[in-house]
């Protein structure tokens, strides 16, 4: 990945569900940190593709969401879709 000021979460998310669910290990997990913005319309994958993949895979999604003004409906998809949990954390 390369820096730009664009953010591609939505081909982030489908890419590491995929190395996860490749992983030799018996439990495979994933935790997402992000403010849950897609930035610049970079990513390939639609939005809906990370939580339809995460279920086939078999592989939870814990999302913690981060910054202020966090997209939390995003976060929120990705980890119920795999009966994980969101969290977020607020800068005091």
């Amino acid at each position: 990945m390369q820096f730009g000021g664009q953010t591609a979460l939505y081909d982030a998310a489908v890419d590491g569900i995929e190395l996860a669910a490749q992983a030799p290990f018996p439990r495979r997990t994933m935790i997402l940190l992000s403010d849950g913005a897609e930035y610049g319309g970079a990513s390939v994958n639609p939005r809906e593709a990370g939580p339809d993949l995460s279920p086939v895979r078999g592989v939870p999604v814990y999302t913690i969401g981060l910054g202020f003004g966090t997209d939390r409906s995003y976060l929120e998809a990705l980890a119920e879709s795999s009966s994980a949990l969101l969290r977020v954390a607020v800068a005091r």
